[in-house]
């Protein structure tokens, strides 16, 4: 009798671990949902400075870590559009093409040509050290937008959040495979901002979809450029349809590419996901053409240029600075893209920004 009731109660044990383990994937999969549709609007709202500045006349320098990416590409047009609103000068951005020495090479081209100001791209600080240390030598003021959190003493930081990005592109996947996604990683290493965007997504993943498997590979900036996209077609061969059902991506960049390639080889199967809300992207999502593209993490992009030039003006000024390192980020798909402008598919503020700094700055 004993025997028998210690088997009983081991199974009553395991019914309710079992049981136990379904409400938490259930709630999981709620709360997944409910940050997706938190995310899913136009506009949210954004840290505003609240103290004028005279900004005076400056040059800035603009390097970029590659424009060949076509986020980068666009965020240098929204920072040359807030050197002219602030009335300041810049020569045209200078393009790393994602070589560490390239961009070291530019920097310090800018600094010598008389940069009184350089504005850096998504570019990776420990790699361009001595550059920067001769800005440095010079007294000459450095942003860095989206080169990620953990930045040198006295560099000025633009971004968003990269551990609200990976978070939200995680949730995004939770939501919409209910909780049984076959996830593969693009996990960028080449930049500090991306690393921490997937690690935290495949962290959330682990943590939050049980019913998940997940996968990491890596495609690198440059490979956007090779004909084919070879390193991410061999992803597509070596994982027949079947076994990939979702593919979160660094960068809008990357998952365009991604995506065309996969709907060349019909594979209908796979989804993706990327971030920034580029508008080529954006474009994709909306005309569901390449099929796969299913939706992106939107950035300020355009408030992060204006952001830059009013953190330059304070600091030649000598006044505080203010926080513009965590910006929000929200999700663009194909149920709520009509709310924005596809030409400029952006998280925005409720206030219009581009006039309010330039009433900060006395141009308005």
């Amino acid at each position: 009798m004993v025997a028998v009731v210690g088997t009983l109660n081991l199974a009553f044990v395991a019914s309710s671990a079992s049981a136990s383990s379904k409400s938490k994937a259930h709630s999981d999969v709620a709360a997944a949902r409910a940050a997706v549709a938190a995310l899913s609007k136009s506009q949210i709202a954004m840290p505003f400075p609240k103290t004028s500045v005279k900004p005076g006349k400056h040059t800035v320098a603009i390097i970029a870590t590659g424009l060949a990416a076509f986020g980068t590409e666009i965020l240098s047009q929204y920072l040359q559009q807030a050197v002219t609103a602030i009335g300041w000068t810049a020569p045209p951005t200078y393009d790393g093409k994602f070589q560490p020495t390239t961009q070291s090479a530019l920097i310090e081209q800018a600094v010598n040509s008389g940069a009184q100001a350089l504005v850096l791209e998504a570019i990776n600080p420990t790699t361009v050290a001595s550059a920067i240390a001769l800005a440095n030598s010079k007294n000459i003021p450095i942003v860095c937008v989206n080169c990620g959190p953990s930045l040198p003493k006295g560099m000025i930081n633009i971004e968003m959040s990269p551990q609200k990005v990976g978070i939200a592109q995680a949730n995004y996947i939770i939501a919409k495979s209910n909780g049984k996604a076959k996830v593969f990683v693009d996990a960028d290493q080449e930049f500090q901002e991306s690393i921490l965007q997937t690690n935290t997504a495949v962290q959330t993943l682990r943590k939050k979809c049980p019913g998940c498997t997940i996968h990491e590979f890596q495609t690198l900036s440059t490979d956007l450029k090779v004909p084919g996209f070879p390193a991410f077609a061999s992803v597509l061969a070596n994982n027949p349809a079947g076994t990939i059902n979702w593919v979160l991506v660094y960068s809008d960049s990357a998952a365009l590419p991604e995506a065309t390639l996969a709907q060349q080889d019909g594979r209908t199967d796979v989804n993706f996901i990327g971030f920034q809300g580029a508008p080529p992207y954006v474009a994709a999502i909306a005309s569901s053409n390449p099929s796969g593209a299913k939706a992106t993490i939107a950035i300020p992009i355009p408030f992060f240029a204006y952001a830059a030039m009013d953190e330059l003006a304070r600091s030649f000024a000598h006044k505080p600075l203010w926080n513009a390192s965590e910006l929000p980020v929200g999700i663009i798909d194909a149920a709520d893209y009509s709310h924005f402008n596809l030409s400029a598919p952006f998280e925005g503020p409720k206030i219009d920004f581009v006039t309010q700094f330039q009433k900060l700055w006395g141009r308005g």
